[in-house]
């Protein structure tokens, strides 16, 4: 997570893709299932990690916003 740790954005997009073709191959079969669309799009629009921020590259925010809890009034 530091600025200087080596960023395996290869590999990521190459995993990112792999799950893409998973889902698209459950969406032949089910293709009803918005969800999995929507997971489609979604790893489609992930950036690529970048070096800077609060934890030494992006990541940890980019999953956050993935996963973290919604803002409550």
């Amino acid at each position: 997570m530091s600025n200087m740790s080596e960023i395996p954005n290869k590999e990521y997009n190459i995993k990112k893709w792999q799950l893409v073709q998973m889902i698209k191959e459950y969406i032949n079969n089910y293709p009803d299932d918005l969800w999995a669309r929507e997971q489609v799009d979604l790893l489609l629009s992930l950036p690529n990690i970048t070096r800077g921020g609060s934890f030494g590259n992006n990541n940890l925010a980019n999953w956050g916003s993935l996963y973290g809890s919604p803002n409550k009034d």
